[in-house]
């Protein structure tokens, strides 16, 4: 005891604060002025903890507010990626600590350990961790600027009812112009990786046409033989020149489609992914316009249903990037091809004329629900 005692008061009392002095053993302690003192001891001790509880749930709070709102609105300067991201792992309940800055200032680590223990789970990943469920179905909207152009090919059986030059005069005279195409489509995730879709959309083939030349006129008999999809007759033979042709202007085909898609993403990180699709289309002519060579004699003649299909059917394959804008939308680029399987000339014509564009796509999709 009197070793106690010399211990005690060889203490310097700026060195104790008032809960440790109450703690302290003296010999005039009585045992209830010790209790007394214990008990507001753990008084204080319970509301520091409740003071603390409290002012970490409002950090808390705070902090998932700004991280729950959208990337326009704001983004914490301690995260390292963008908001969207944000948003969708405080949905998902799957941020994880390399999602953040830890080194920055403005990042206490009372904040972190707060955020970490109420949205990150610390038991190892599985496939069965739950997610937020989001609709399969999304409305998609798309417009493609493309380079349309013809091929026209001679069929192997029916080359007596067109012209020797036929072929060349269109390859000199035709050029490939720019054209527009949108689109619209229900579309529907088959898993994470496939989707199919169907849509409503306005498709546009334009040629620039220049032509000026004078060229040989063919000699036809009809009396025993077969004609084709347009009244000729094979040729025989040629004799003189026919008359002059000059014509400039352009020729436009509009036509109302329905495509069908089968698309494939695969994903780089939570914004970025891969993209591509293929699809059929039926296409509807509403209407044209211009003029056309008539390949038996090379004179001009309406480009019209007397001498076009009322529909085609066509192919388009697309690859490009996607980027996640929020939890249900996305925004996407690809290059594209497409070229008709259906020759637009009609059925039985000696000459099939397709057409095939290659350009660049823009989409932008939204789940529904």
């Amino acid at each position: 005891m009197a070793v106690s005692g010399m211990l005690f008061f060889n203490i310097p009392a700026t060195e104790m604060n008032e809960s440790q002095q109450k703690f302290v053993i003296t010999p005039s302690t009585r045992p209830q002025e010790t209790q007394k003192a214990q008990a507001e001891s753990s008084n204080a001790v319970r509301t520091d903890r409740h003071s603390q509880e409290v002012l970490q749930l409002s950090r808390t709070n705070s902090l998932e507010g700004k991280i729950s709102k959208t990337p326009e609105v704001m983004q914490p300067s301690i995260a390292l990626t963008s908001g969207v991201v944000l948003e969708e792992a405080l949905a998902q309940k799957s941020l994880m600590t390399n999602d953040f800055n830890l080194n920055s200032k403005k990042l206490t680590s009372f904040e972190l350990g707060s955020w970490i223990l109420k949205f990150t789970d610390f038991t190892a990943p599985t496939k069965n961790i739950r997610k937020q469920k989001v609709s399969p179905w999304a409305f998609e909207v798309g417009y493609d600027q493309n380079q349309t152009q013809f091929n026209y090919q001679v069929s192997s059986t029916q080359q007596k009812y067109v012209h020797k030059n036929y072929l060349n005069r269109m390859r000199e005279g035709e050029f490939s112009l720019s054209a527009p195409q949108f689109h619209t489509a229900l579309r529907y995730d088959l898993n994470d990786r496939w989707h199919a879709s169907i849509g409503l959309g306005f498709a546009q083939t334009k040629t620039s046409q220049n032509f000026n030349f004078r060229d040989s006129v063919p000699v036809s008999v009809g009396q025993g033989q077969e004609a084709d999809a347009f009244g000729n007759y094979p040729i025989f033979g040629y004799a003189g020149l026919g008359q002059q042709v000059n014509y400039d202007g352009v020729q436009t085909i509009n036509m109302v489609s329905i495509p069908m898609n089968i698309g494939y993403n695969y994903p780089v990180n939570r914004l970025w992914s891969i993209t591509a699709e293929g699809s059929a289309r039926y296409n509807l002519i509403s209407g044209s316009i211009g003029k056309t060579l008539n390949y038996h004699t090379l004179e001009l003649m309406n480009a019209d249903q007397q001498v076009y299909r009322n529909s085609i059917v066509t192919a388009r394959v697309a690859a490009g990037v996607e980027r996640r804008l929020g939890l249900k939308k996305w925004f996407g680029v690809r290059l594209n091809t497409q070229g008709s399987i259906t020759p637009l000339f009609k059925q039985d014509a000696a000459v099939q004329n397709r057409g095939w564009s290659v350009g660049l796509s823009a989409y932008y999709y939204w789940k529904l629900f």
